[in-house]
């Protein structure tokens, strides 16, 4: 939700310049305004989250630039593959399988019995 809306003069609020500088609330303006700008990428590529939420609903595909940034979290990038790659995403595999709990999903996700029966050794 957007508070600044519901003010008459939002300008005049303290960090109302600086709201779009924070990822969730980047994303969030992006997901209001439905629309992309090199301003709101610079700013929601620096979270895993919003990254994957910004490619998933308003880029409407992948983003190379962004996925760094969403390797830092296995549970991101097992969500980036379900839903923006709609397949296994091979490079982040070796990011995935730090978070156990994570792995466990994609690899049941995507049908890899022989890694599931590895992750239990």
């Amino acid at each position: 939700m957007n508070l600044f809306k519901l003010h008459s003069d939002p300008e005049h609020l303290t960090r109302f310049a600086d709201r779009l500088k924070v990822p969730i609330a980047a994303c969030a303006h992006a997901l209001e305004e439905r629309q992309r700008t090199a301003e709101l990428d610079s700013v929601i590529i620096k979270d895993p989250k919003c990254s994957v939420l910004y490619a998933e609903l308003i880029i409407n595909g992948r983003w190379p630039e962004a996925e760094p940034s969403i390797l830092e979290s296995p549970f991101w990038a097992y969500r980036y593959a379900c839903t923006v790659i709609r397949g296994r995403w091979l490079e982040a595999e070796p990011y995935i399988m730090k978070d156990p709990a994570t792995w466990l999903l994609y690899a049941t996700r995507f049908d890899l019995a022989i890694a599931l029966a590895d992750s239990h050794t």
